[in-house]
């Protein structure tokens, strides 16, 4: 009925009024300021997609193309006008160094862009191991391809949707792929590439056992042109989030700091947003989500529901959140922590004690995973008694810095901690669906984070106390794995932001060391601009570890300049 619950969509504010109606009923205590009443649903301003807008047109050798069937612009383009120019087949458009492991790969060896089209698969070859695939994974983002291909003098980058002849007319549908680049990027059909170079299918057929053999290719030559006009306008729309809360027995109790407990509503839609790991033969249909997010969620509302009915056992407040917008950079979570500072005009972790997150506990097999221990040290002795008691058998993970809503209040020096079951193959695929849940286990693991709560409320409060953790080289850099690590956290909710604006550092990471801070904005990166993440992204990706550059960012309206030492990922 919800058809995925992306965030902002209509399904998103039907499913968030009937969560309302449900603490309405549970007699849960609205909170968000609504003008001159109170409610349970906070809306907030997101980017939900692109859309083509004005005139929009694409030409191979003088020939037009339709659109949405034989090309597309991506979102990641740049709007505007581009003339004709030169086409230059790339292959993968992969430039990777090498390692002690693997020889360096460069689909750029034979081949020059400059002032050209660069045109190349979205994809990596695909008769490689499972090693060498990962090896080359940072390397494949359409992102980092398209800033290298700029890096290298292209005019623009032309994509080949598939590399399949029995799919050659086939072209994906658009979908928000991440913010512009500084180039046009078109997609368009492995059929019309065929086409403007003249190529047969066994002519293709050669080029691309080339291409999976690792050899460089030569050029194709230069006979192909084209030109075109792309004027993409960002769609936005309202996402909705819901969070109420139980107060206190007592009332000099509801004085003391609060507990919240939460997870994610929102989920992928039909595939329209960047992250769907979706088939091609699966594009544009529902992705359930049912791990992903609505186990954590039947957390939350059963939680809910339970204390609402126990309240005389509270002793300090509790609220409950289901977020939206965590699978587009935990965005619900982070407005909330951003605005709930902004109205109360001081700092949020005066007025929370600590976070409980269930992201994915819907898989139980053999072990639940509680992530996040290391921000608090009182968090041990709580957990394993708890876990004897329930007869759930945890593996304890202390890095607090992971990609889902815990790492809001963590980030706002809140202790915070996620419980989950594990990956599997479905994940983020419309193959995760409620008959592969473990029901039994879901609701044990509701019952040990409920008894975990209760100790809670019987615990002192200086036993629960905020720890910042030492950055770990092993971590991912704002939830992309990188050879480089420096220690900084983006702020995904910067639309409008020139740069990189940073929403924390790690303890003892070099960018702590740097003297980054929170809120800084990241303009320039070992002498290159950045102007938004990709940019970031492609300096981590093509860093120097060991060898001190220089970082620029901006700090409340003044250019500073640091030195920053980036270290190689474990």
């Amino acid at each position: 009925d919800f058809r995925g619950r992306l965030s902002g969509s209509n399904e998103e504010k039907e499913l968030a009024q009937q969560i309302a109606g449900l603490f309405k009923k549970w007699k849960l205590t609205p909170i968000i300021s609504n003008g001159k009443s109170q409610s349970f649903i906070q809306s907030f301003e997101i980017i939900t997609g692109t859309k083509l807008s004005g005139t929009n047109n694409f030409f191979l050798n003088n020939k037009p193309l339709l659109s949405e069937k034989e090309y597309r612009p991506l979102s990641l383009s740049q709007s505007g006008s581009f003339k004709s120019e030169a086409m230059s087949f790339v292959g993968y458009g992969i430039k990777a160094p090498a390692t002690d492991k693997f020889a360096t790969y460069d689909s750029y060896e034979k081949v020059d862009i400059k002032n050209k089209w660069a045109v190349m698969f979205k994809d990596l070859p695909s008769k490689i191991d499972k090693n060498y695939r990962n090896h080359l994974l940072p390397f494949a983002r359409l992102a980092h391809k398209i800033t290298l291909a700029q890096k290298l003098g292209a005019h623009g980058v032309i994509f080949i949707d598939s590399t399949d002849l029995s799919t050659k007319a086939y072209l994906s549908k658009m979908k928000y792929e991440g913010a512009p680049t500084n180039l046009p990027v078109i997609e368009i059909t492995l059929e019309k590439f065929l086409s403007a170079f003249n190529l047969t299918e066994s002519q293709y057929t050669k080029i691309k056992e080339t291409l999976e053999s690792n050899q460089p290719l030569e050029s194709l030559g230069e006979t192909c042109f084209a030109k075109g006009e792309i004027n993409l306008q960002l769609d936005k729309k309202m996402a909705s989030q819901i969070i109420g809360m139980i107060p206190a027995a007592k009332t000099a109790d509801r004085k003391l700091k609060s507990i919240i407990i939460g997870a994610h509503m929102d989920h992928l839609g039909q595939g329209e947003i960047g992250n769907s790991l979706a088939t091609t033969q699966e594009q544009s249909t529902i992705h359930f989500g049912a791990d992903d997010n609505a186990s954590g969620d039947t957390g939350v509302l059963e939680l809910a529901h339970y204390f609402s009915a126990h309240r005389n056992k509270l002793k300090r407040n509790i609220y409950f959140a289901l977020w939206s917008a965590e699978e587009m950079g935990v965005l619900g979570s982070h407005y909330f922590t951003e605005d709930w500072e902004k109205t109360k005009n001081r700092k949020i972790n005066q007025d929370f004690w600590f976070a409980l997150n269930m992201d994915m506990i819907g898989r139980f097999k053999d072990k639940l995973y509680i992530q996040g221990v290391g921000s608090s040290k009182g968090w041990t002795h709580i957990i394993e008694p708890i876990a004897v008691k329930n007869q759930i058998p945890i593996s304890i993970q202390y890095d607090p810095y992971l990609p889902t809503d815990s790492i809001s209040f963590y980030l706002k020096e809140i202790p915070a901690i996620n419980f989950f079951t594990g990956v599997h193959s479905d994940y983020h695929t419309p193959r995760d669906t409620a008959d592969k849940i473990n029901f039994d286990g879901l609701a044990g693991i509701i019952n040990l984070v409920k008894d975990f709560t209760e100790q809670t409320l019987i615990t002192p409060e200086k036993e629960i106390t905020y720890e910042k953790v030492e950055g770990s080289s092993k971590i991912k850099e704002g939830g992309r794995s990188f050879r480089i690590y420096l220690g900084t956290i983006p702020d995904y909710s910067q639309e409008g932001v020139k740069g990189v604006r940073i929403s924390g550092v790690s303890k003892n990471s070099p960018a702590e060391k740097a003297g980054l801070q929170a809120k800084d904005i990241i303009v320039e990166f070992n002498g290159q601009p950045v102007d938004s993440i990709n940019d970031y992204v492609f300096g981590l990706q093509t860093a120097v570890p060991k060898k001190e550059i220089a970082i620029k960012i901006m700090r409340a309206n003044e250019l500073v300049t640091l030195k920053i030492t980036p270290e190689l990922k474990q």
